[in-house]
């Protein structure tokens, strides 16, 4: 048995750690005018059309948008998604392990709370092989880096991690990386002291590990959670 659990054949079928997709520039004026900090959660079952539906009336009743141009980014996203996590799952597990996801919106008004980068990486959720994509809808985008070693000083992080290349992420760009193993890249919230941010995030699962999270987390499966 290998680390976490995996046996090596587990490990060499593991998607690669970090996946940064190609390309697609947004439309112009999809999103503007960010009212308050506010976040949507849904863990369910997936269903594209009302997910995307429910997302764009949540960031439309928070912001500016183009609500037709953005329902589409979000289905387009959605698809995308899913079809990179089934081509990476086992062929038994092609089936099922995208019956649900945990969708989840991060909207957030200009702060001075990531000058210092929190440079970090994710826990294991449930006992699964996932990655979980993530758009950036709006600048500015999340920081990346490529490192084995994490240090939970945050300081401490931030200065050893000054000099490191950070992977390059335009806006609107997707990026998926993997949480819960030793090399799950470490990533940041970016400096966000001049921007409004909008941030995108699914995680996929089987019905059964989605409901064990809405259970650990103490919420409803199938209902939409907003905070604050």
């Amino acid at each position: 048995m290998s680390q976490d659990g995996y046996t090596s054949d587990d490990v060499a079928s593991l998607p690669v750690p970090l996946a940064v997709f190609n390309h697609e520039p947004l439309p112009p004026n999809l999103i503007a005018n960010v009212k308050k900090d506010h976040s949507f959660h849904l863990y369910g079952t997936l269903d594209i059309p009302q997910l995307a539906k429910s997302a764009t009336d949540f960031i439309g009743s928070n912001a500016k948008v183009n609500h037709e141009l953005l329902e589409d980014v979000i289905v387009r996203f959605l698809h995308q998604a899913q079809d990179d996590c089934k081509s990476n799952a086992a062929p038994a597990d092609a089936a099922t392990i995208t019956q649900s996801c945990w969708l989840r919106i991060r909207m957030t008004l200009p702060c001075d709370d990531w000058v210092e980068p929190r440079w970090h990486n994710d826990g294991r959720m449930f006992d699964c092989s996932c990655s979980e994509p993530r758009v950036p809808h709006s600048n500015p985008y999340v920081r990346q880096v490529r490192s084995e070693k994490y240090w939970r000083e945050r300081s401490e992080v931030a200065a050893r991690f000054a000099g490191c290349d950070e992977v390059n992420v335009e806006r609107g760009q997707v990026i998926r990386f993997s949480w819960g193993q030793d090399d799950s890249p470490i990533h940041s919230e970016p400096d966000c002291t001049s921007d409004e941010r909008v941030f995108m995030s699914v995680l996929f699962g089987k019905k059964d590990e989605l409901r064990d999270m809405c259970r650990i987390r103490e919420m409803v499966y199938d209902q939409v959670w907003l905070y604050p």
